[in-house]
């Protein structure tokens, strides 16, 4: 057999049900062949885990588990098995090792689909930047061989797993970093296993990993820490730095919380309270995003900046209450606004009716109402001058909106996807209309507009009538 052929196969990532064919055409005997078809039918997992293990024993196991549970020689496995680890040079006892091929822009080739490039900060290192394999159990390489050299690999990069089908990492000893969105999207992976050595994880590295049951840290690292939830900070607990998209009920969070980071609860929908502790000061964007089944937020005192998007997506949020005694933030109704009540931060995602806006507030922030789908009607007061990005996005019940004589601008996406909105008069204060303002109004047949205003070709929908006044 040759066992390059097949070895340049499995090193492509491509799909193991197909071995049994690329053996056959790499000269296996027609018996052989058979017996590989077998194995590939009924132990497809254990064929693809004897092959690919980083180590021998463990290639062993599953060679042992093939033979016994197939009645099959495990001699006649072990020698196809070997023969084609043997050539992958994975018959290492050193650790965690793969073999790869240039396959051109600098980039090599790993067996299971996995992509690696020069590090740009240091040489004889590389990066891991791409996973293409069809996901499961993945156990990433500490070292890689090139032509018979041996480079470490120490970063997982920026989306490298992003939307793929992993369901386990294991990150070995030596990595010291993973950069922001690494893991995105990976709705099947379940549990990852941070190495000691491991010094900076990006923010939103696991955003979007609705199976992820907890975050496992090694014994003796100085970086990061677990609570009983599962969820991961830093070392001094002083920073959140991702919840387990799994986690659900009520969570407390620790005293020693200072900053709760972008994205870090982004999407855990099955989480219903969160208590957050006396010394938090930071909130950072999106980080409650797509909590879908929270219910309420309380705010210390000691809460000084909440940012964009922080509570976007929480559908069943019903008051977001401030500490009397912050300085910063105050909330009337379940809204949060600035203490001057000069600006609109956010409402409750759970809002419903008719509401007036209080006649102090300049500001309606970016994001303010996105995603508030019972909300029907608004009224803003003449001291409101900005209707940021998105502000009503998503608004889906809103039916009318009445503006204020001093509302200069009204930005990108503000009102987009406000389904049940017919008209619209925009005051002659407005002296700036963002692109997609409107769009997506389906309903929205008049607007009208101050003569002078610039609109783009996407604020209204094509069938709106505009009246220039």
């Amino acid at each position: 057999m040759d066992a390059k052929l097949v070895a340049g196969y499995i090193t492509s990532g491509s799909d193991f049900s197909q071995l049994p064919d690329v053996a056959a055409a790499a000269g296996l005997g027609s018996k052989d062949v058979g017996m590989v078809r077998y194995i590939a039918s009924a132990a497809l997992d254990e064929l693809k885990r004897a092959i690919t293990a980083d180590s021998l024993s463990e290639s062993n196991k599953a060679v042992t588990k093939i033979s016994e549970e197939l009645s099959i020689g495990k001699d006649k496995v072990a020698g196809f098995v070997n023969e084609i680890r043997a050539e992958l040079k994975l018959d290492c006892s050193d650790g965690s090792i793969i073999n790869v091929n240039n396959i051109g822009n600098n980039t090599y080739l790993g067996i299971g689909g996995l992509l690696f490039k020069p590090s740009k900060e240091q040489a004889n290192l590389f990066e891991l930047v791409r996973y293409t394999g069809e996901g499961g159990d993945v156990i990433v390489p500490r070292r890689i061989r090139f032509t018979d050299i041996v480079y470490n690999v120490k970063e997982i990069e920026e989306n490298t797993f992003r939307n793929t089908d992993v369901k386990t990492i294991v990150i070995p000893e030596g990595y010291v970093s993973v950069d922001a969105g690494a893991f995105e999207g990976c709705s099947k992976l379940e549990s990852v296993s941070i190495p000691a050595s491991l010094e900076t994880i990006g923010d939103g590295a696991f955003r979007k990993c609705g199976s992820l049951r907890r975050f496992d840290v090694a014994e003796g690292s100085e970086s990061f820490w677990t609570d009983e939830f599962g969820i991961l900070y830093t070392k001094d607990r002083r920073s959140l730095i991702h919840a387990p998209g799994a986690l659900e009920g009520e969570v407390e969070l620790p005293e020693e919380l200072v900053f709760i980071r972008d994205s870090a609860f982004h999407g855990c929908s099955k989480i219903t309270k969160v208590a957050i502790g006396p010394n938090v000061k930071r909130i950072g964007k999106s980080a409650f995003s797509g909590c879908s089944s929270l219910e309420g937020i309380d705010l210390p005192a000691s809460v000084t900046e909440v940012a964009e998007y922080a509570f976007r997506g929480c559908s069943s949020l019903r008051s977001i209450c401030v500490d009397a005694d912050n300085h910063v933030f105050a909330s009337l109704g379940g809204i949060l606004y600035k203490k001057d009540m000069k600006a609109l931060v956010r409402a409750p995602g759970s809002f419903e009716g008719d509401l007036d806006i209080p006649a102090s507030v300049e500001t309606i922030a970016s994001g303010a109402f996105q995603e508030c789908e019972r909300i029907s009607t608004v009224r803003m007061g003449d001291s409101v001058k900005d209707v940021m990005n998105e502000a009503f996005k998503g608004c889906i019940s809103l039916t009318s909106v009445t503006f204020g004589k001093n509302v200069g601008s009204i930005g990108k996406y503000a009102f987009m996807g406000c389904l049940e909105l017919d008209s619209v008069v925009l005051p002659d204060s407005v002296k700036s209309l963002g692109t997609w303002a409107f769009g997506e109004c389906k309903s929205l047949r008049k607007a009208s507009v101050p003569k002078g205003l610039d609109i783009p070709m996407s604020a209204f929908p094509q069938e709106t009538e505009i009246e220039k006044r």
